[in-house]
């Protein structure tokens, strides 16, 4: 039989996860991104626990980042401008509608679906480990693109 959690266990792990896999909005050193504990780290298996499961998936979501990253900001590196494109939620659902087909530049919609998930939790969890809503945290990356 499981054991089965008490509430302060629960929100004890809640925060734990949540402190140990984000950081703060313009600070990448602010937190670890990851577990620092050798336990905790062990029960996170990045590799065996998504990589290994999503290959695929992971590899086209990577290249999507890579076509939105020269279509929204042609010339710089590689990177996420969390700022600029916020409404992931409202994207998952247009994605999940279109799932199947194409887009008029030959993007799977499933891929998109899967980004645009990916950047809801991750936002969700930088959110939660920093005590905010999810809303203020897009203020604040917003706030950052106008500098």
């Amino acid at each position: 039989r499981e054991h089965e959690m008490t509430d302060e266990e629960i929100e004890a792990q809640r925060q734990s996860w949540a402190r140990s896999c984000v950081s703060k909005p313009g600070d990448r050193h602010a937190m670890p991104l990851l577990p620092t504990g050798r336990q905790e780290r062990k029960d996170m298996p990045i590799y065996s626990g998504a990589i290994a499961y999503f290959p695929r998936a992971l590899g086209a979501v990577a290249k999507l980042s890579k076509v939105g990253n020269d279509i929204h900001n042609p010339g710089q590196a590689l990177h996420w401008a969390k700022g600029k494109s916020t409404d992931h939620l409202e994207c998952v659902a247009r994605h999940l509608i279109e799932n199947g087909t194409t887009d008029d530049q030959g993007v799977f919609h499933d891929v998109m679906l899967a980004w645009r998930a990916l950047a809801n939790l991750e936002m969700f969890l930088e959110a939660q480990a920093l005590g905010i809503t999810k809303s203020e945290l897009i203020r604040r990356y917003q706030e950052e693109e106008k500098k």
